[in-house]
């Protein structure tokens, strides 16, 4: 399976700890994914997000290079629905197995 593509998120995940973030309403760059949750590729994980649905937006700072990732909240909580979604599909897979 092609990485990023799975149709579920691990709890434990770095990407999962980022995405919890996002939904949360919170924005992140680069330097608090590495700050925060030790990833250096923030923008390898978040076209993971985008390439399994999520709506992620980015904004750049006058000047600045560093891009600024955030989840719009007048998405008609699309994000939300694909986490629902995909985080019960590993949870039940869990107790299935």
């Amino acid at each position: 399976m092609k990485r990023g593509t799975k149709p579920h998120h691990n709890p434990k995940s770095k990407s999962t700890k980022i995405l919890k973030h996002l939904i949360s309403g919170k924005s992140l760059t680069s330097v608090d994914a590495f700050v925060n949750f030790n990833t250096t590729r923030l923008s390898a994980v978040i076209k993971c997000f985008r390439d399994l649905g999520y709506i992620i937006e980015t904004n750049y700072k006058d000047g600045s290079k560093l891009g600024i990732y955030s989840m719009n909240p007048d998405d008609d909580g699309i994000n939300v629905k694909l986490w629902d979604e995909r985080f019960h599909q590993s949870k039940s897979a869990k107790v299935v197995a």
